[in-house]
């Protein structure tokens, strides 16, 4: 399981330097609709579909839901930590950082292409000589 969105290295049981990021899917098909409205089809690798997996990294902080609050008979609060993060109903991705850093490059390729760039800007082309003498 891999982030949807296009350009995202986040992958789904892994531990980054960050730690561990969760994929989300929208739950219901309103929340779908409300996705696909805000534009996100067109960030994608490919089409876009109730199980398609969006990573936190692109949700505010407070569309996540970590902890639930439960109020007890006697008047008092419990606080438990969530062992799975949850979007709230209204969630919508929003988050798209335009970062170099943010986006995965392969140093193999990179080093392929700057090498084909050094190729190509070295190439003299010899220009026919139609002086006559």
């Amino acid at each position: 399981m891999a982030c949807w969105i296009r350009g995202c290295t986040t992958k789904g049981g892994k531990n980054d330097a960050a730690g561990k990021k969760s994929l989300f899917t929208a739950r219901t098909e309103e929340m779908l609709q409300n996705w696909r409205a805000n534009g996100i089809a067109a960030r994608g690798i490919n089409e876009f579909s109730k199980k398609s997996r969006i990573c936190e990294l692109h949700f505010q902080k407070d569309d996540i839901l970590r902890k639930d609050v439960f109020l007890m008979a006697d008047g008092a609060t419990v606080t438990i930590q969530r062992k799975v993060p949850k979007l709230k109903e209204e969630a919508v991705p929003s988050v798209f950082p335009s970062a170099l850093s943010y986006y995965h490059t392969n140093p193999i390729n990179k080093e392929k292409q700057k090498e084909k760039q050094n190729k190509e800007a070295n190439i003299t082309v010899k220009q026919p000589d139609f002086a006559r003498t």
